[in-house]
């Protein structure tokens, strides 16, 4: 169990240096690897996927939230464009909704 966890926080840590090396988001490089993880962890194969893109949704929705904090923060510097705001609304409710359709 301790492998396994040390394992998944190694793969987090090279997965956010190569999505940030690469400019990719991270759930191109993080579902396959999990595909792979959780086939070696015997989980059944009709749940892996979802767990995988589950996974992969959840992070965007923390992503987005800190991102909405940070925005809030600079707003008191200087004005955010509207655009980005919307953007960081959708991309939330979109994962919520698809997340939840899982």
């Amino acid at each position: 169990m301790f492998i396994l966890v040390i394992t998944y926080l190694i793969v987090g840590v090279l997965v956010g240096i190569l999505a940030g090396l690469f400019g990719v988001g991270g759930g191109l490089i993080i579902v396959p690897i999990m595909d792979v993880m959780l086939t070696r962890q015997n989980i059944p194969h009709e749940f892996i996927m979802h767990l995988a893109l589950g996974t992969s949704l959840a992070t965007i929705v923390f992503t987005s939230v800190s991102r909405r904090k940070s925005l809030r923060s600079v707003r008191s510097s200087q004005r955010t464009a509207p655009s980005a705001q919307m953007s960081t609304r959708r991309s939330t409710i979109a994962a919520v909704i698809c997340s939840g359709a899982m």
